[in-house]
């Protein structure tokens, strides 16, 4: 095997191990929230600025029946794989078309 050979073996490993191959099958839309920048727990003002509303709002919408919220003690935590499966069910409640 040349040296050139072993580089580009070399490479696509690197690519398949990163993800960063778009032709990869394994890549999917969850791999894609999964490295938006947000932790898999989020507070109320990161789920605030997740759904780009208000901290009073986001509060708000806490209290709601459904709504994937986690009490600990006087914290409010909300898991994001939650909050976007909460979203998904009040799209489809609400009748609102995704682009």
């Amino acid at each position: 095997m040349t040296e050139t050979e072993k580089t580009e073996i070399l490479e696509i490993l690197a690519k398949l191990v990163s993800g960063n191959n778009p032709g990869n099958p394994a890549r999917s839309a969850k791999n894609e929230t999964e490295n938006d920048g947000y932790p898999d727990v989020l507070t109320v003002p990161q789920v605030a600025k997740f759904l780009q509303i208000g901290i009073s709002k986001a509060y708000e919408i806490t209290g709601q029946e459904g709504f994937p919220v986690i009490r600990i003690g006087k914290s409010l935590r909300v898991p994001k794989k939650s909050l976007l499966e909460w979203l998904s069910g009040q799209r489809r409640f609400q009748g609102l078309r995704i682009i």
